[in-house]
């Protein structure tokens, strides 16, 4: 399941009915807010650090409003325990293309292919993961 801020040109958001799932059209538009909240708040940083990586300031609010017609979206994914054989994936690797991509774990199961090997990243309780995508590779 797949939700985000209706922008013109994309599909609007698909809930489940109020009958078969009470509340979650509400609940995930909540959410959605609160961690679009999130995401406005690392700007700044990330334009500090891309001004040290430049060395020069970056016109005043530059991402914020760069980012203000967004098309980020929330991708809800549950991987019930299966027994995989082998080769098969779940989620196939891929890189995430927008400026940066916040994850919510709740187990270790997640993995990033770091210097040319698959590592497990770490579940830190309470917190969002920060990586920083293709767009930021430019």
């Amino acid at each position: 399941l797949n939700f985000g801020p209706n922008v013109p040109g994309f599909a609007s958001n698909l809930y489940p009915s109020e009958e078969l799932v009470p509340g979650f059209q509400a609940a995930a538009e909540t959410y959605y807010k609160a961690v679009e909240s999130v995401a406005y708040s690392i700007l700044p940083l990330v334009e500090a650090a891309l001004h040290l990586e430049v060395g020069a300031p970056l016109p005043d609010m530059w991402l914020e409003k760069a980012v203000a017609q967004h098309c980020g979206l929330i991708r809800c994914q549950y991987y019930p325990k299966m027994k995989a054989q082998a080769g098969e994936l779940r989620c196939a690797a891929h890189t995430d293309w927008p400026l940066f991509t916040l994850v919510c774990l709740e187990k270790e199961a997640l993995e990033v292919l770091q210097d040319g090997q698959w590592r497990l990243v770490p579940l830190v309780e309470d917190c969002l993961l920060l990586n920083l995508s293709d767009l930021m590779e430019c």
